[in-house]
């Protein structure tokens, strides 16, 4: 594994063989090391490689965790730092995708909220046999009538997509979020539809 080193800080090296030289993370600091076998690390000791200032041989590693000494592991944690910066997750990638079946002829629910969780959409594909319009949206109760808000398109079927007879949408490739259910943690999602027409597809969504 090549280390990067900082470009600020020229690294010195002294005598030794490769024979001899042993290279080492230092435990719980994630220092890289490289020097003779059983030698301290000092800012005097010439059988290191380091900054020419004597401070962390070739600088320190970048780690990753929800603080900025953890390490980050998917379906755990749901952010990440690297060093001390906090890094977004993408919630398509760190979840796993789940698959809600749509067949309606009228209004429905599509997913059903979580507790203290919003829903984010990766994919969706949708079409209707007959000519209507259909709104993507956000709420609780029947067909998300309670604090409803629009998700594409108005809070309405009449603002929503507006489809010919065999049309519709594909959307997204599951990688990342085309759409989020934010108006409130644990929202359902429904589909406003404002005819009778079969309407099929499916969403690809995680839940976090």
């Amino acid at each position: 594994m090549l280390i990067p080193l900082n470009a600020q800080q020229p690294i010195v090296a002294a005598q030794g063989t490769a024979a001899n030289l042993n290279a080492t993370v230092v435990p719980g600091t994630g220092v890289f090391e490289v020097g003779p076998t059983g030698s301290a690390n000092t800012s005097t000791n010439p059988f290191f490689f380091r900054p020419t200032d004597g401070t962390n041989p070739m600088g320190v590693m970048t780690n990753f965790g929800t603080t900025p000494t953890a390490v980050y592991a998917l379906n755990v944690n749901s952010s990440m730092f690297m060093g001390t910066t906090a890094m977004a997750v993408n919630p398509c990638e760190a979840n796993t995708i789940l698959t809600a079946n749509i067949s309606l002829t009228g209004s429905g629910t599509v997913i059903t909220g979580a507790s203290t969780k919003k829903t984010y959409i990766c994919a969706l594909d949708i079409v209707t046999a007959t000519a209507q319009n259909i709104a993507l949206v956000e709420g609780t109760s029947t067909n998300c009538g309670t604090g409803i808000a629009g998700m594409a398109g108005g809070t309405t079927a009449a603002t929503g997509w507006n489809f010919s007879a065999n049309g519709g949408l594909t959307k997204g490739s599951g990688i990342g979020p085309i759409f989020i259910a934010s108006n409130a943690a644990a929202d359902n999602v429904c589909l406003l539809l404002s005819g009778s027409g079969q309407t099929s597809g499916s969403i690809q969504y995680v839940q976090q």
